[in-house]
């Protein structure tokens, strides 16, 4: 849903609230609000995930809770909004089953009968993934008995909460068919980067590629992309802080010295490596932050990985080393075998970058006009061509299939008319750019 039908739907729901009292319906379209703000939340913070297990999906939700609730919300119709598990645990429910949650959402403004301090609505549903929107679906179900009226809110950064409560009928944790696949591309490197200043944390994001096994060594890829409409100076990562349940995990990092400069939407990667190390449970909710590459300020590293959380499983004391930056140009790959994730964004036209030439049909039937398009993102995204979909500056794509690209692949979409005819360039971050090596789009 985007921002605008957001606000559309819960204008319309203050004035039902105001005028007509609050129906079934109008408690219906509310619920729903709240369940699309945890599932749009959900595929935030999860972007990139493969599922594995029911276990493992509702640890991952679980954690997810301090990316997911913004305390400040307060807007009409729909605001902050919290949740929890519930049912049964780890052995009492089928590793493909649904995860039973319950969602609070609070009510400000709405009306004569809502107080300053807001009215707190509940809905409980089934959290499933629909691959073939690469997205979470919640599926409304009666609510038990013992469900409170108000959320039991956890303490700063603690996970969402696992209530003891009977759970609904089970349901599919996974339902619809895969999107098809991009095509691995060769990166497209920038002729020139221009002046650069310090990367500021802002204009990074960062995420894991898939683990690779070295001789006596584990090792992931670690893909960041600058975000910013400047070039800038990435400085050599110096060390990474792991937390796991809650409590930061003591490691030891040996960085490599060196600095890359970055145009907008360029990218580099580092190899982390590690020994590895047994009984360390690699289902248990984590997170990974990086030090130095901007300075003094912790940089947070996405979910990216087909490992079952995406960050290294290393135990406490071990010796974690960060290899030099290599730029990447646009477009990141995470290796040879890229994500495939069950759960992915939208992705969005500032993450793409688009080659565009006419092609030479030679003797044979004309081709239907088409650019080829790369994700420069570190993270998977969906693309469903049509209106809107691709940068400005090229034609609008033709309606389509969406295609699920990996960090560093590519597709051709066809589009309404011919694109601009720019050999060896490529258009990102709103302008043409000269690269090596440009690939032809056909």
């Amino acid at each position: 849903m985007t921002g605008g039908r957001r606000v559309w739907v819960a204008g319309v729901v203050a004035a039902l609230l105001t005028t007509s009292g609050c129906s079934a319906a109008v408690s219906r379209t509310i619920d729903g609000l709240a369940l699309d703000t945890l599932t749009q939340g959900l595929d935030d913070a999860l972007a990139g995930l493969e599922v594995r297990s029911s276990a493992q999906v509702e640890a991952l939700v679980r954690d997810a809770r301090t990316v997911v609730v913004d305390p400040e919300r307060t807007d009409s119709g729909v605001g902050q909004v919290e949740y929890a598990t519930y049912g049964e645990r780890e052995g009492g429910r089928a590793a493909d089953a649904a995860i039973p949650v319950v969602v609070w959402h609070r009510t400000v403004g709405g009306g004569p009968f809502v107080d300053d301090g807001g009215v707190w609505h509940v809905v409980c549903a089934r959290l499933s993934v629909d691959r073939s929107r690469t997205a979470f679906a919640a599926e409304p179900v009666g609510c038990p008995d013992d469900v409170t009226l108000e959320p039991v809110q956890p303490a700063g950064d603690d996970p969402a909460p696992h209530l003891d409560l009977d759970p609904p009928d089970a349901g599919e944790l996974v339902t619809g068919s895969p999107p098809r696949r991009g095509s691995s591309s060769v990166a497209l490197r920038p002729m020139s980067r221009g002046r650069a200043d310090p990367c500021a944390a802002d204009d990074l994001d960062l995420a894991l590629g898939p683990p690779q096994r070295l001789t006596g060594y584990d090792a992931v890829p670690l893909l960041v992309v600058n975000t910013g409409p400047l070039a800038c100076r990435l400085a050599a990562a110096t060390g990474l802080v792991l937390v796991r349940d809650g409590e930061d995990v003591p490691v030891r990092t040996t960085p490599w010295r060196g600095e890359v400069v970055l145009a907008p939407r360029e990218s580099a990667s580092a190899l982390v490596t590690w020994r590895p190390v047994q009984g360390i449970d690699g289902a248990a909710a984590q997170r990974l932050s990086v030090l130095g590459s901007a300075g003094p300020d912790l940089l947070p590293v996405r979910l990216a990985s087909s490992a079952g959380t995406g960050v290294p499983t290393v135990g406490p004391g071990a010796e974690v080393t960060f290899s030099r930056w290599e730029r990447r140009g646009y477009g990141a790959g995470g290796g040879e075998d890229p994500v495939r994730p069950d759960v992915a964004p939208r992705c969005r036209p500032e993450e793409l970058a688009v080659t565009s030439e006419h092609p030479d049909a030679g003797s044979g039937r004309p081709l239907p006009p088409s650019v080829r398009v790369h994700l420069t993102a570190v993270t998977p995204c969906l693309l469903v061509p049509g209106v809107s979909a691709l940068p400005d500056g090229v034609p609008d794509a033709v309606e389509g299939p969406p295609v699920l690209l990996a960090p560093g692949e590519a597709v051709d979409v066809i589009t309404v008319t011919a694109g601009p005819d720019r050999p060896g360039e490529v258009l990102v971050a709103d302008r043409w750019v000269a690269v090596e090596n440009a690939p032809r789009a056909w």
